[in-house]
């Protein structure tokens, strides 16, 4: 664990107080945790800033706690804490490095003369993140409508199961899978002005696995789908008489909590182009799951109370730390075995070849 010393802190405050500032800063420390500078940049539609109030929330499984609030003339400065939890080891760029859980911050801003409000989604990783770090951020700031009643604030949650890993074998092929603790699971988060039917894009939330998984040896003329049973939120957050939702995954202690593996059939036919292994007849790799550029899977999340809300978010998998698919076959059979995948090997289909 990274652990301040006093010097360490006062020497870091005085520095800080000698930056310039376009806004309103504040220095809040906890113990056990890295310091982390966010710029916040709010602006219209059309690019313009914008003044406003702006309220960072930690997105919890007890809750969006609030950790910060400020405001400022278009930019706005905040230096918070994060608090960091080890979870296991991974070998990363040939170095072996702690892991740590990400962290899931919801950054809301408001501007009731205006009437526009706006959110941004930003992920905090201690793993990556040494001794401190720096991120700018921008908020569009979008109308916000008129509401007849004023809505509950809160945070709200439901289980879903989701699609982590899809993989294909034929006759004599075997496949298996393993997620070590602290492999991070990447979902798309959504956000909208309350009273809005439109979602937007707010950012990703990330889940850092909390124990590892692996699978026995699986074989067949077979499609196997791994889903991970994830928490997710929706939540309702008020700067300035202004209502904004959320929705997106929340990082436990236990994740995942509970996870299936489901089959169906497919033809056999590999796909053509994408990136692909050949691996010789009774041999065995070990093919690093990542991610692709775009979403791997999706995941449809819905929510009864307060009111009846849902959103479609994107699932796909950080890089590092690695899970793994591994692929080995029969030496009789001859030949070679192609994996093919165009997305990290978060999909893949494996045949003779």
């Amino acid at each position: 664990m990274v652990r301040w010393s006093r010097k360490k802190i006062i020497a870091l405050v005085l520095v800080l107080l000698m930056l310039p500032v376009a806004g309103v800063f504040t220095v809040n420390f906890v113990f056990n945790s890295i310091p982390v500078t966010l710029e916040i940049k709010l602006v219209d539609e059309k690019g313009n800033l914008v003044q406003g109030s702006v309220a960072i929330y930690e997105i919890t499984p007890d809750g969006a706690r609030k950790i910060w609030a400020g405001s400022g003339p278009g930019m706005v400065t905040a230096v918070i804490s994060v608090p960091m939890k080890e979870v296991g080891v991974a070998e990363i760029e040939g170095k072996v490095v702690k892991v740590y859980k990400s962290i899931n911050l919801d950054i809301v801003a408001g501007n009731k003369e205006l009437r526009k409000v706006g959110i941004v989604s930003v992920v905090i990783d201690p793993t990556f993140s040494g001794s401190a770090t720096y991120k700018s951020v921008t908020i569009v700031m979008r109308d916000a409508p008129s509401v007849e009643q004023t809505p509950p604030t809160g945070v709200w949650y439901t289980w879903q199961y989701t699609t982590v890993l899809s993989f294909a074998t034929w006759d004599s092929i075997n496949a298996s899978y393993s997620y070590p603790a602290g492999a991070k699971i990447v979902i798309e988060k959504v956000s909208r002005p309350y009273g809005s039917s439109t979602w937007g894009y707010a950012g990703d939330g990330e889940v850092t696995l909390d124990r590892g998984i692996e699978s026995p040896w699986l074989s067949g003329r077979y499609n196997y789908i791994l889903k991970f049973e994830i928490k997710y939120y929706y939540a309702i957050y008020e700067v300035e008489g202004l209502y904004t939702e959320c929705m997106g995954p929340v990082d436990t202690s236990t994740d995942p909590i509970n996870y299936t593996r489901s089959t169906s059939s497919w033809n056999g036919q590999l796909p053509s182009g994408g990136s692909y292994y050949l691996t010789p007849a009774g041999d065995t790799t070990h093919i690093p799951v990542t991610k692709g550029s775009t979403y791997s899977f999706y995941v449809a999340v819905t929510f009864s109370y307060p009111r009846v809300v849902s959103a479609v978010l994107g699932v796909t998998k950080k890089d590092v730390p690695q899970a793994y698919l591994h692929i080995t076959s029969s030496a009789s059979h001859g030949g070679y075995v192609k994996t093919v995948s165009s997305d990290g090997f978060l999909t893949s289909y494996s045949n003779w070849v």
